[in-house]
């Protein structure tokens, strides 16, 4: 009698091949498979996609509030958002609709879809920059977690910060492996997005010379500026609007809207970053009025406070490492930059979580790093949908203490690995 063949072997855990693809397979099967299963209105509900499918509904003939043309973001209505989300809003509408208005459905299951292809990118941009630090192990491990995640699953049906992360991502990736050219463009590209990947330039003149670090600043400058230039050009008010409308609005849901006092409205609802009515949208003036109470702390002092405690920390870390930064440093300083940030900040939204997720992980690539981003979850899924969407204001005092909490130990710790020289983490 012939012995039984044996078994194939399975595939290593170490392979990095096959733990991405079988990354890859797990996070877009598991959103497939649950967008099928469940109903639109349980998936898109607390979300912002309606929002969006408002304001893109505008470039319809006989849907703007402004007359029977069809109204364009950055040139007819101020959007608070630089150009590129607003356009891909605005084509995927009216690729769905052929000139007429797609039902909200159709238009938020395609734009669903479109976003799951960029957090396909930053899944794989992930697994490759957790392997260039910790191994091809720690990466595998890095990935699966990320496909599995819920914060970036709930998020990719609720907004589009995937994009944001991905063009993080991308400009981290570019600057560990030296693509100068890639670092301006994704930088670029991300400001074209949302303005928070500026804080990867700190990064670049850390571990860029003086000159190349000047001229990626010169490109990504370059890049925005092509971006914006034609909105500037054709419609100057409205185009500053979009582009200033964050800068202008009242603190929300941070430890500064409680000393503000903006934590409900007079009628007793909870303060978030909304704006106004769609219909303010019209009026480049209305993107700059507060519809709260003032800062008590003035904008420039408190920026001049984080840029101190920042800059402060760079500096006594540059003294610490002369021979230069390496990745595990670099990546260190920028998450650090991220902590502090948010900290300053006079607003946050859960999205923001997004670009959060693969920072932790790769500064934290084991059982601490998932806690912290679990634990990031809860507390601010606890705020919205859990709390603010039933009214209760209150809600606050236990959130944002909370998240402020998890934000500076998570910076002290940040800081104490950059000065003392520890390793990022062991492995997973």
């Amino acid at each position: 009698m012939t012995a039984p063949a044996a078994a194939p072997a399975a595939p290593s855990a170490g392979a990095p091949g096959e733990g991405l693809r079988t990354a890859v397979i797990l996070l877009i099967g598991l959103r497939l498979v649950l967008l099928m299963a469940l109903p639109a209105d349980a998936v898109f509900e607390y979300g912002d996609l309606i929002y969006h499918y408002n304001l893109a509904a505008w470039s319809v003939p006989g849907q703007c509030p402004a007359g029977p043309a069809a109204c364009l973001p950055l040139l007819d209505f101020w959007y608070e958002y630089p150009p590129i989300f607003p356009y891909l809003s605005v084509g995927l509408l009216q690729l769905l609709g052929g000139g007429d208005l797609p039902a909200f459905h159709t238009y938020a299951y395609g734009l669903t879809l479109v976003l799951l292809l960029a957090d396909v990118g930053n899944l794989i941009l992930l697994h490759r920059l957790a392997g260039r630090l910790h191994g091809p192990a720690t990466a595998n491990w890095t990935a699966w977690v990320y496909a599995l995640l819920p914060t970036p699953l709930i998020l990719g049906w609720w907004t589009f910060e995937g994009l944001t992360t991905l063009w993080i991502l991308l400009g981290l990736w570019a600057i560990f492996t030296r693509r100068d050219a890639l670092v301006g463009a994704a930088i670029g590209l991300g400001v074209l997005t949302k303005f928070v990947p500026l804080l990867l330039l700190p990064l670049v003149w850390s571990a860029r010379a003086a000159r190349r670090a000047l001229a990626i600043t010169a490109l990504t400058l370059g890049v925005v500026a092509v971006g914006v230039a034609p909105f500037l050009w054709r419609s100057p008010d409205l185009a500053l609007a979009s582009l200033g409308a964050q800068l202008a609005k009242s603190s929300y849901a941070t430890v500064w809207a409680m000393l503000d006092g903006n934590l409900r409205t007079d009628d007793g609802m909870p303060i978030t970053g909304t704006f106004g009515p769609l219909s303010d949208r019209l009026v480049a003036a209305l993107a700059f009025g507060q519809l709260h109470h003032p800062a008590r702390v003035p904008g420039w002092l408190s920026l001049g406070v984080a840029a101190l405690i920042g800059g402060g920390l760079w500096l006594a870390a540059r003294r610490r490492y002369p021979g230069g930064w390496d990745d595990a440093r670099l990546l260190t300083l920028l998450a650090l930059t991220f902590a502090i940030f948010l900290l300053w900040s006079k607003g946050w939204s859960p999205q923001w979580q997004h670009w959060l997720v693969p920072l932790i992980l790769l500064t934290r690539p084991n059982r601490e790093g998932l806690l912290l981003v679990l634990t990031l979850a809860a507390v601010s899924f606890l705020e919205w949908p859990v709390l603010l969407s039933r009214g209760f204001a209150w809600g606050y005092w236990i959130t944002i203490p909370l998240r402020a909490v998890l934000f500076i130990a998570w910076g002290a710790d940040l800081a104490g690995r950059l000065l003392r020289g520890k390793s990022l983490a062991a492995p997973a």
